[in-house]
């Protein structure tokens, strides 16, 4: 895996330093127990748990780092986890949802912030996300 990411990192014309995170270290391959599913960015992945927890590892630019404002939003329940090309979205069972990484790909929510309630579903494109909402509503954000 280790191999495969260098490479692909490189294909793309990264250079990073073996510091990076974006192998996942032993601290990140002890938490992934109980996946329940898995997305990536092109230089990042989250693994949501079967208890409503998110692990990221990979590019912090590309989501694979989370802040502590947005991982104290993550501490709730989470119910899906969806990417752009270098953005994460996380759908949370109160109908809420948080996004990180790269804010023109999405991992900005702060200015559709407080439309992101009652959502429904959780769609991602190559760079933005899209929610709908229980009153059918549609809110966009990139």
């Amino acid at each position: 895996m280790q191999y495969f990411v260098g490479l692909t990192m490189r294909k793309l014309g990264f250079n990073f330093q073996q510091s990076c995170r974006c192998c996942a270290s032993k601290e990140v391959q002890d938490r992934l127990k109980n996946v329940k599913s898995i997305d990536c960015t092109a230089l990042a992945w989250a693994a949501l748990l079967e208890d409503g927890n998110v692990v990221t590892w990979g590019h912090p630019c590309s989501g694979g780092v989370v802040c502590e404002d947005v991982q104290d939003r993550l501490n709730r329940n989470v119910s899906k986890v969806i990417a752009t090309d270098a953005a994460f979205a996380a759908l949370l069972d109160d109908g809420s949802v948080v996004s990180w990484g790269d804010p023109d790909y999405g991992g900005d929510d702060a200015e559709v912030r407080d439309q992101l309630t009652d959502v429904v579903q959780l769609h991602a494109g190559y760079n933005m996300f899209l929610a709908l909402r229980k009153d059918g509503s549609v809110v966009r954000w990139s």
